[in-house]
């Protein structure tokens, strides 16, 4: 086994024996009654949950909404940079240990605490944790009714710490039909009914590079294309529209809708000039890009 195998290991064991340290940021809407949704938000890389509620404003604006935000805080001992380790395969699975089981299992009970158990739950990640959240969509899909990708990365794009640097500054080194099929490995007999994909990049960064953007686009195609017939040819896809935006004083940007089966939908929002920043939002240097779309409030309405 080569030094990255062993180490990738080792640090797995580590992190299965400290997930339990997640902490957990929650926020309950005066307004909460049958249609209370519940949001998962995921920081990313060198932030905590205060960090993310003020780039994003959810729990600012989560009484307006009527829905109630959920954020799991990285330890600092399992994550120097507080990154999520979405890249240990030990967090790609429905496993005890795993960081994803430990937050889903912290968002059921949640749930269940507080009379919320049948409601929608809907995850939400920039970077390293917009990763995590295809983590999550992709091993918990029945529980999981939409998600909101803002430059992350493909589910299994990286299965080690040396694959995850190349992928964030290349793209995934899988080809797309093996991403696909990957995506299928943690939960392979659920079916994505329902479900609402929005995803965010921006054209210039160089952090988390447009690569992924475009593999994570067609990893979950390409999951609700084999869904439909067993084939990746488009089968499922019932429409499609693109259109270019250039707001006055606002960088331009690309959006794209499909329309598909089993009540399914994407959307995605590809941004001129902006970099390794949350779209839209207050002033705040080096981690949100005001001149943007709201990425904030188009989530909300895609998930309302």
């Amino acid at each position: 086994m080569n030094f990255w195998g062993t180490f990738t290991i080792l640090f797995t064991l580590l992190i299965s024996a400290s997930s339990f340290a997640i902490e957990f940021d929650t926020y309950l809407p005066s307004s909460k009654n049958n249609e209370t949704a519940v949001y998962i938000v995921m920081h990313g890389c060198k932030q905590v949950p205060s960090d993310i509620l003020a780039d994003t404003r959810f729990k600012e604006l989560a009484d307006k909404y009527n829905y109630a935000v959920v954020t799991p805080k990285q330890n600092i001992f399992m994550n120097y940079d507080k990154c999520w380790n979405w890249f240990l395969p030990v967090n790609q699975y429905d496993v005890i240990g795993s960081e994803i089981t430990t937050i889903m299992s912290f968002v059921n009970r949640f749930k269940r605490n507080n009379d919320l158990k049948n409601h929608p739950t809907y995850a939400i990640g920039f970077s390293s944790g917009a990763a995590q959240v295809m983590n999550l969509m992709a091993c918990f899909p029945e529980e999981i009714d939409g998600i909101a990708v803002h430059s992350g990365i493909a589910y299994q794009g990286a299965r080690n710490i040396y694959e995850a640097n190349e992928t964030i500054s290349k793209g995934p080194s899988a080809s797309s039909k093996q991403l696909v099929y990957r995506m299928k490995t943690c939960s392979p007999l659920s079916k994505w009914e329902n479900k609402s994909f929005v995803l965010f990049q921006g054209k210039e960064d160089s952090r988390v590079v447009p690569a992924n953007f475009n593999s994570i686009k067609g990893q979950l195609l390409g999951v609700m294309d084999i869904q439909d017939d067993g084939l990746i040819n488009n089968s499922h896809i019932l429409s499609r529209t693109e259109e270019d935006f250039d707001p006055p004083l606002m960088h331009s940007y690309k959006y794209e809708y499909y329309g598909l089966k089993n009540d399914n939908d994407l959307h995605t929002y590809l941004v001129e000039d902006m970099a390794h920043d949350w779209s839209g939002g207050p002033v705040r240097i080096g981690r949100n890009d005001p001149k943007g779309p709201d990425a904030t409030k188009i989530i909300i309405d895609f998930f309302f």
